[in-house]
């Protein structure tokens, strides 16, 4: 019987910081800031909802994270997001 080796490419925390962000952005581009979670973060980026939450923290940091960026990015979509979006996603 012949055995096969699977080689496992293992990433970095910064790599996978960043993979978990572009996730973010993407969940949040798709369907509106107020509208992602952390189990649709960790599904999206493949990973845990508990390593979402050690390297982003809860989701209202992780919205305020995404604010940031956007301002500082000048991301109108984001910036421009109606807060009644969050009575929505209650």
């Amino acid at each position: 019987m012949m055995s096969i080796k699977i080689k496992t490419i293992h990433m970095s925390r910064d790599e996978r910081k960043r993979l978990i962000f572009a996730c973010i952005l993407n969940l949040v581009n798709e369907h509106g800031l107020f509208k992602i979670t952390i189990d649709k973060i960790a599904k999206r980026a493949k990973c845990s909802p508990s390593l979402v939450k050690i390297y982003f923290g809860g989701i209202v940091k992780i919205r305020r994270m995404v604010l940031e960026h956007a301002k500082k990015n000048n991301i109108k979509k984001i910036i421009n997001t109606p807060i009644t979006d969050l009575l929505q996603a209650l």
